[in-house]
């Protein structure tokens, strides 16, 4: 929140920086795909440029759409296979270490 106060464009500058980095780093197979991805989400970002919120929307709404999908797909394949309804087992929650991000800003 201190650099894009202090400094939005270099808050800019960071946010492309790791994104390229995370891109760069995936498997040779998966970067077309986030590239694409990327691409998209830049441009929900353009259409709604003055409204950070209209931007948190619409690519929450990308989100959303695409979970939908692959929860419809996961379900179709599961009956596909003769079972009557999809299986309800509790979801192991995973901890993620801390994002450095904050500390490459200062």
């Amino acid at each position: 929140m201190e650099l894009a106060k202090r400094d939005p464009d270099g808050l800019e500058r960071l946010r492309i920086q790791q994104i390229n980095q995370l891109i760069e780093s995936a498997p040779e197979h998966l970067k077309a795909r986030l590239k694409g991805l990327q691409f998209q989400i830049d441009c929900k970002r353009r259409l709604h440029n003055k409204s950070p919120l209209g931007s948190c929307i619409e690519i929450s709404r990308m989100m959303m759409d695409s979970l939908l999908s692959l929860n419809e797909t996961l379900q179709s394949l599961y009956i596909d296979e003769g079972h009557t309804k999809p299986p309800h087992n509790n979801a192991m929650v995973l901890t993620f270490p801390k994002s450095n991000i904050a500390s490459n800003a200062q």
